[in-house]
């Protein structure tokens, strides 16, 4: 019998929209083949950015023949339940990734991965800096995506590479890089 080749691992990209211009987004994109948006973003509006809110983001996507869908909901790194942070308002990734709530947005997320080049987005440029990196990235990593950083220099980094350094010593340091909500 002959050998098989090794099944390729499912990719997904990721992204921050940063300070890009949406034509500099769109070309970051473009050249990595991507052809769907996750948002990922638990409130998808920027004052900086303002082309990246939900509405004109999806709109100037669909001009361009991609797909929107925002996952900020279940997977957004800011979420609702208060169960999900420390007493200092670092959000628990720990527990957000058990939740039943971020299993299926994982899964809408795999879903739309495995039918088109997908992109995770959220705001932060660099993915050592945002949970589309410290967490998502990493249970997808868990498995089995192979998981590439679309960074703003034109550059493409395998996860472990853009995480050199800074990845969790333990599961009990498993949170947020700095708070995300005010707590009393």
């Amino acid at each position: 019998m002959g050998k098989t080749a090794p099944a390729e691992r499912p990719r997904v990209y990721t992204i921050g929209h940063s300070n890009h211009s949406r034509e500099r987004f769109w070309e970051l994109l473009s050249a990595a083949g991507v052809k769907a948006v996750a948002d990922v973003r638990s409130r998808p509006m920027s004052r900086r950015a303002p082309w990246t809110g939900k509405h004109k983001l999806a709109a100037f996507l669909d001009g361009q023949g991609a797909e929107y869908l925002f996952l900020g909901d279940r997977l957004g790194g800011m979420p609702a339940d208060p169960a999900f942070y420390d007493e200092e308002g670092y959000a628990l990734y720990g527990l957000m990734a058990e939740s039943p709530a971020f299993a299926q947005g994982l899964a809408a997320l795999e879903d739309l991965a495995r039918r088109s080049p997908t992109v995770l987005m959220c705001a932060e440029e660099s993915p050592e800096d945002c949970h589309r990196g410290r967490l998502i990235a990493r249970v997808l990593a868990t498995r089995g995506w192979e998981v590439i950083h679309l960074r703003a220099g034109g550059q493409a980094e395998a996860h472990g590479e853009a995480l050199q350094g800074s990845l969790f010593p333990g599961e009990e340091d498993w949170k947020s890089p700095r708070p995300v909500v005010k707590r009393k």
